[in-house]
């Protein structure tokens, strides 16, 4: 009986160099792409506190109430309407529902601009706190900081019941941003 030969006749596959520990991820072929994103969270602008962010909004809307005081007052005179003790509208009434009308438009207008400008409503400008891009601290602009937060946002308050106080209850995070805040990609910090 022939013997076989010691060796084939053909060359060996080459062997994978003995490792005592598995590859690193960065040799799978299989596991998900990654990137090198490197922030600088330490040198961020610190975010306002849940009692600024409070007070901001009890300001803006205590300025909203002081507005409405002149249509506050015209209201018993109205009611003197419904009853039909006059026959019309109390002039004086008009004139101060109208009044009250055109502060609204005034503050509107103004809040829209210090928005756009500062990142600020006015109660945000008392208690020193503004909105600003959550990416790079830059100011917000006019369509993440009005439109994003406050027109975008209130489409699903219209639909959804108690999504106010959905979107309210988000700022107790470890990121304190509310809803409103993720839709715009903002956030509210201090300065």
């Amino acid at each position: 009986m022939p013997s076989l030969p010691s060796r084939p006749p053909w060359p060996s596959p080459p062997q994978p160099p003995h490792r005592s520990s598995p590859p690193p991820a960065s040799a799978n072929p299989y596991a998900p792409p990654s990137s090198d994103i490197r922030t600088n969270f330490a040198s961020r602008l610190p975010l306002a506190s849940l009692g600024q962010r409070f007070g901001a909004a009890m300001l803006d809307g205590l300025i909203a109430l002081v507005l409405a005081v002149p249509a506050l007052i015209a209201m018993p005179m109205l009611e003197t309407v419904e009853s039909g003790d006059v026959e019309t509208v109390p002039p004086l009434a008009m004139g101060l529902i109208g009044f009250t009308g055109f502060l609204f438009v005034l503050l509107m207008i103004y809040t829209i601009y210090l928005l756009s400008v500062k990142g600020q409503t006015l109660g945000k400008k008392m208690l020193g706190i503004r909105i600003v891009n959550n990416l790079d601290d830059s100011n917000a602009g006019f369509v993440r900081a009005f439109l994003l937060r406050g027109i975008v946002n209130a489409i699903p308050g219209a639909i959804i019941p108690f999504y106010g106080l959905i979107d309210v209850c988000f700022i107790f995070g470890a990121e304190r941003r509310c809803i409103h805040d993720f839709i715009a990609g903002t956030r509210v910090i201090q300065g």
